[in-house]
């Protein structure tokens, strides 16, 4: 997602970033029998990735 950018004949600049605010969420969850011995259900979950900022310099030449 770019926030901010610049473009100017054959160059560009972007700011960008993914979970600006880094809360924590679930991705996918399930259900899985997998830890011995009884084999009982147990969830697992999978977060989303953490804040990702950045800046993007292009040249087309």
């Amino acid at each position: 997602m770019d926030f901010l950018g610049v473009l100017y004949d054959n160059w560009s600049l972007s700011f960008w970033g993914n979970n600006i605010f880094n809360k924590i969420h679930a991705t996918r969850a399930f259900f899985f029998g997998l830890e011995a011995p009884n084999f009982e259900d147990k969830l697992y979950v999978q977060l989303g990735a953490p804040r990702h900022l950045g800046a993007s310099f292009d040249y087309e030449f």
